[in-house]
């Protein structure tokens, strides 16, 4: 698939391509798993998916090494990835400008080739093999769910190994189907609908994640208390809320047992290791939009923004209202930890490189966020806007959500949702979470997947007949 979605093609065009071909990765890891093995099933699904991101990431990998050893080269390497980032402009229009991105797509190939054959960096800019994806993993369960024609399992990843779950009441079918499903409900509470049939159509999800899917993960598992795990589900399953699965009497919930996050893939996991310190109250940013351009006002949103005032005693950094725009946050994010967003969301099922976030003057999409974002290392990021967790219809595999593209530029953590939710809810959610990582001014990162974890699970115990106000929130990271 990386072959194939090439570099040097429009964006446009290797979308395209990859589309032709969602699913390859999980027949592959069907057949690797039939096969008897299953360490090289979870190489397979790597290698297909989240396949733009690892290109971008690719062009952003630190050449330090290489230009140790061969400075002349680095230069090649910088050279190309220039162009390929950028959206590069010619004088002789976009026939000479595509022709441009070919050329130094070649030239990068060829430099990292060359590279390759330099002492001591074999591996330079290569996939990770399983034993190298594991020994950096966590401690917990990291979970890939895969979905095929020919069969469905879930490949449960650990720095111990791999082991098979075998899912016999998940098929290909159903779960597109049911995906579908909820989807049009989505789209039926978005234009009006009534709250109780979207609230039975949720419940019924859920019930279905937790007997096809959740149940025999956890059976496999038997987790202790506190025992996180990190959900990478593929194709449509992408879509739902494994993490908050419920036995049909909804007495019992994946909530109950363990503590759930996502992932992208297990790579971005892998690599999102490093020290845990405290961030200080002045390396907090939050873009407030209460009233935008056009949009329906989020009265809760100065909610969220006095919450964090109190918690940090004035010391964070605020966009607010009409200094919230495209350029002011994209300048800001480089200097910032920790990023709070506070507007509205917009996802495109069908073109998800443009969802975004509803900024003054415009949307910061996806896209933008790929193409012109700094590689940074933040800590975590909050998304108070509506389905930022959510990817496109067509390119399920690929992580094209707002959540995954602050991940991938480097928030070790993100909070984001799967579906509308009301900005009210939205703000409890938050202050929930920031009220048990933000003390005394300083912010603890790595204890925000647990703090949402309980945060959610205070709103579930108020409204537990209305899964639409809680199970969308999810926790993608360590």
């Amino acid at each position: 698939m990386p072959l194939v979605a090439w570099p040097g093609l429009p964006a446009a065009e290797r979308e395209s391509l990859l589309i032709a071909g969602a699913g390859l990765a999980d027949e592959a890891a069907a057949a690797a798993i039939e096969a008897g093995r299953p360490a090289e099933a979870v190489e397979l699904v790597e290698a297909g998916r989240a396949v733009l991101w690892g290109q971008w990431l690719a062009t952003r990998n630190d050449l330090s090494a290489v230009a140790a050893v061969s400075p002349e080269l680095a230069t090649r390497l910088q050279e190309s990835r220039e162009i390929l980032d950028g959206a590069p402009t010619t004088v002789t229009g976009e026939r000479a400008s595509g022709d441009r991105r070919m050329a130094a797509a070649q030239q990068w190939e060829s430099a990292v080739a060359e590279a390759r054959r330099l002492p001591g960096l074999a591996g330079f800019l290569r996939l990770p093999s399983f034993e190298q994806l594991r020994e950096r993993l966590p401690d917990g369960t990291t979970v890939i769910v895969t979905v095929s024609r020919r069969r469905c399992d879930a490949l449960l990843v650990s720095p111990a190994g791999v082991r098979v779950v075998r899912l016999p009441d998940l098929t290909f079918d159903d779960a597109y189907d049911r995906t579908n499903d909820l989807v049009r409900a989505h789209e039926t509470a978005d234009g009006g609908g009534e709250p109780a049939a979207y609230d039975t159509a949720i419940t019924g999800m859920l019930a279905w994640l937790w007997t096809a899917v959740v149940a025999p993960v956890l059976a496999e598992i038997r987790p202790g208390p506190g025992h996180r795990v990190w959900w990478c589900p593929t194709g449509p399953l992408t879509l739902l809320p494994l993490h908050a699965a419920t036995t049909p009497d909804g007495r019992e919930s994946a909530m109950d047992r363990v503590v759930s996050s996502y992932t992208p893939t297990v790579r971005a996991l892998a690599e999102s290791d490093g020290p845990e310190t405290g961030v200080p109250a002045d390396k907090i940013l939050a873009v407030i939009q209460r009233d935008t351009p056009g949009m329906v006002p989020l009265p809760n949103a100065v909610r969220e923004r006095d919450t964090l005032r109190e918690l940090t005693g004035g010391r964070l950094t605020e966009l607010d209202g009409e200094q919230a725009t495209r350029a002011a946050v994209a300048a800001r994010v480089a200097d910032h930890r920790v990023a709070h967003f506070s507007c509205h969301g917009l996802q495109d099922v069908r073109d998800p490189s443009r969802s975004g976030l509803a900024l003054h003057d415009g949307f910061l999409t996806v896209a933008d966020l790929r193409a012109g974002a700094p590689a940074l290392r933040g800590d975590f990021a909050f998304l108070s806007a509506c389905r930022t967790a959510a990817g496109g219809v067509r390119l399920l595999d690929e992580a094209l959500t707002v959540a995954a593209a602050l991940h991938h530029i480097g928030y070790r953590r993100v909070v984001g949702t799967l579906w509308s939710v009301p900005d009210r809810r939205a703000a409890e959610v938050g202050a929930g979470i920031y009220r048990r990582i933000l003390v005394g001014g300083r912010l603890d990162a790595g204890a925000s997947a647990v703090a949402l974890h309980e945060t959610v699970h205070a709103q579930r115990r108020r409204f537990p007949h209305n899964p639409s106000l809680w199970a969308s929130f999810l926790h993608i990271g360590r």
